[in-house]
């Protein structure tokens, strides 16, 4: 087979070798175990090695022996047996295997040929996205870039385990933990300890619920911190959302901005606001559908500057199932994914990433409506994934002469305290913050 980058073995592979860690198997049945320490099935180049795997794999799970007899009954308990090469094929895996084989040697190989394929074969894929011109090039260089980061996390070679005392000795357990990002809003900040580095926050609400002038408050708040951020907008143009984040700073009416009838004082606010933002460490994407590759790809640039220390995303909804849609996936499936996905950005590069997500309509029925977890669209997925969930919450909303509190309700938390924090939204100039006494 001759391809189009002149391999005329065809695709990478060392068929030897992976006879050879097969054969380890047969004659020591603990070698099993490290091979799974580096090798998935789909490691292997040829399809009946990857059956003979599958099936030692299957027979060690359910503590049985592996040996010629065992494994070629459970071949061909499949009707696998004659694609394999029949029992002599199997007979043959031991032949000319050292009395003590390096099964970590042979498994290395293995893997390196299986990485090789699979950069050969995402290479092509993205030269087909780009042939098609159907994306854009940054989409193009962000999908590539994703399957590589998947490419370069599968290939990492497993460490030994640490032991605790080792730990211990490299480790203060009685230094103060850092504190987080503040979010502005005081009796939050209280409850929380903050957004802490690689934790995933979720901030849920139902349309109308003021989830997109959370976003613009939490971003401008932090970043007056001196604290760089990243926030990726879905639902807004640009315009609309720094259009709140300007009337949030200075005070003056959303509705005056959008209509252009600010009087003179009210523009004086507004510019000295914009001189603000023009010295915040604030950094923006609007597009719709956005891609979690397009979004890990520019953090990592940030990143790689030492310019990057929140993650925001407005909002989930307007991620594009790029990557993760499957045939046979559920579409809570897909949900959890992408929300996995976010919340390894955040642990890769040590930062916290918040992400605002809608609650479902039947979170508006009750005497009071107040929103719980499994009023979570996709709730299940969301929630485990989820370091922190909070759910605003707020009562004026659906009774107008209502004088209860709006909330932010802490519904999830990882290492902290579960609770309502009391505070208050304005939303004549999009701003949440703290309750007035």
């Amino acid at each position: 087979m001759t391809n189009d980058y002149g391999y005329d073995e065809g695709l990478p592979s060392n068929p030897s070798s992976e006879r050879y860690v097969l054969g380890a198997i047969l004659l020591e049945n603990h070698a099993l175990a490290e091979a799974q320490e580096k090798l998935k099935v789909e490691d292997f180049s040829l399809d009946g090695h990857q059956r003979i795997y599958q099936r030692m794999t299957e027979l060690a799970a359910g503590g049985h022996a592996i040996d010629l007899v065992t494994l070629a009954n459970e071949l061909a308990r499949h009707k696998e047996i004659e694609s394999v090469g029949g029992v002599a094929y199997l007979s043959g895996l031991t032949e000319g295997l050292p009395r003590r084989p390096a099964i970590a040697e042979y498994a290395s190989i293995v893997k390196d040929k299986s990485i090789l394929r699979r950069l050969i074969l995402t290479c092509n894929a993205t030269i087909a996205r780009a042939s098609d011109q159907s994306e854009t090039a940054l989409e193009v260089l962000s999908y590539h870039e994703g399957k590589l980061e998947t490419i370069a996390n599968s290939s990492e070679e497993s460490s030994d385990l640490e032991s605790v005392g080792q730990w211990l000795g490299k480790n203060d357990i009685f230094a103060e933990r850092v504190p987080g990002i503040m979010s502005g809003i005081d009796a939050y900040d209280e409850l929380t300890g903050g957004f802490q580095p690689g934790e995933l926050t979720v901030i849920a609400g139902r349309p109308g619920a003021g989830k997109t002038s959370n976003a613009c408050t939490l971003t401008w708040q932090v970043a007056r911190q001196g604290k760089s951020v990243a926030t990726f907008i879905n639902e807004q143009r640009k315009h609309s959302f720094m259009g709140r984040m300007l009337c949030g700073r200075s005070g003056v009416s959303f509705k005056n901005y959008v209509r252009g009838q600010l009087d003179f004082v009210e523009r004086q606010y507004i510019e000295d606001a914009m001189r603000d933002f023009k010295l915040w460490p604030i950094y923006w994407e609007s597009r719709t559908p956005m891609t979690i590759a397009s979004i890990r790809a520019k953090c990592r640039r940030l990143h790689r500057t030492g310019d990057l220390d929140i993650l925001i995303v407005d909002q989930l909804s307007g991620l594009s199932n790029d990557g993760f849609a499957e045939k046979g996936k559920r579409s809570d499936e897909i949900i959890g994914a992408k929300v996995k996905a976010l919340k390894n950005i955040g642990m890769e590069m040590g930062i916290p990433v918040v992400l605002y997500v809608q609650l479902n309509r039947e979170s508006t029925k009750g005497s009071d409506a107040r929103p719980v977890l499994s009023s979570l669209k996709g709730s299940g997925e969301i929630e485990e994934h989820a370091d922190n969930v909070d759910l605003l919450h707020r009562p004026s909303y659906y009774d107008r002469d209502s004088k209860e509190d709006d909330l932010v309700i802490r519904a999830k938390s990882r290492d902290g305290e579960t609770g309502d924090v009391r505070c208050e939204f304005v939303p004549s100039i999009c701003l949440w913050r703290n309750k007035k006494k």
